[in-house]
């Protein structure tokens, strides 16, 4: 197993780490071992001799001793894994290292090396479908900011220094990982079932998704549709969590929240919901129905 962690990350989360120098070497196996970033010139237990342990983390993850069913990547440099590397990834009969990639960083691998992946029979799912959830995440961080007033974001959503967790902000949270989730199992659902029938590798099948939900988005934001009353309303309740709709109520909401930033929720919403609950090839007409369905959604 290789660790690296983040000191900036887990302060700024409130854990406490003390470094790689309070790890007790002792507790290695005889196979195991434990190369700092500042390290130089160490020799590992099967004689493999480390020039740098930061070019030694930083490419890791082509060390012919690393294998898996699944492979993470959550942080390090743009392209790791590219045209001139990828093969490092195979054994020395050409099989994968690994089953299954999952990419938890951007850009980790670039697109030309994904495709070569799959080929090779990987089941690689892409940075645009996996990283959403901090995007979600985000967007609500500003929903409630934009929603709530100061007084009270700091009773709903502010942790004191010794004080407890406000009941609305666990429900907040709560509701948010669910939207994560939710979101996340309909990506997967249309990625799984469109490359099962049309056998296009995953990674091109991602950025189909992407392009297809940002263009019906941008037709939406120059169509009149925000002008419809349910369905402004029944696009800001799908988007907010319960919580807050509950809190201020929807007409607060829209009477709060900037028009444009409606606007964009509305194109955002429907243009995703259509693109998961229809898939990519839908047409017009399967629009013009979701559409209508949405207007007398009663949710």
């Amino acid at each position: 197993v290789t660790v690296s962690i983040d000191a900036g990350f887990l302060a700024e989360a409130g854990v406490s780490y003390a470094g790689p120098g309070a790890f007790d070497r002792a507790k290695l196996g005889p196979r195991g071992f434990l190369v700092t970033v500042q390290e130089r010139d160490v020799t590992l237990p099967d004689g493999t001799s480390v020039a740098s342990g930061l070019v030694f983390r930083n490419t890791f993850h082509l060390d012919a001793r690393v294998k898996a069913d699944l492979f993470v990547p959550c942080g390090g440099r743009p392209k790791s894994i590219n045209l001139s590397n990828w093969r490092s990834l195979l054994d020395e009969e050409g099989r994968p290292r690994f089953r299954w990639i999952v990419e938890g960083a951007n850009l980790f691998i670039t697109q030309e090396a994904r495709l070569a992946l799959e080929g090779k029979g990987i089941v690689l799912f892409k940075d645009s479908s996996t990283n959403k959830g901090g995007v979600i995440s985000s967007s609500f961080e500003v929903l409630a900011g934009l929603a709530l007033s100061d007084t009270e974001h700091d009773e709903c959503m502010t942790v004191g220094s010794d004080g407890p967790v406000p009941g609305f902000r666990q429900r907040f949270i709560e509701e948010v990982i669910a939207a994560i989730r939710s979101k996340a199992d309909e990506e997967f659902q249309l990625l799984w079932k469109a490359h099962a029938a049309v056998g296009t590798p995953l990674a091109e099948l991602s950025e189909a998704v992407s392009r297809r939900i940002n263009e019906i988005t941008s037709s939406i934001e120059r169509s009149n549709l925000f002008e419809q009353t349910a369905v402004r309303r029944n696009a800001l309740k799908m988007h907010a969590p319960p919580a807050l709709v509950e809190k201020l109520g929807l007409e607060t909401l829209m009477q709060r929240l900037p028009e444009s930033y409606q606007r964009a929720i509305l194109a955002r919403t429907i243009a995703s919901s259509f693109v998961y609950e229809c898939g990519l090839e839908a047409g017009f007409e399967d629009y013009r129905q979701f559409v209508a369905g949405f207007a007398a959604w009663r949710g």
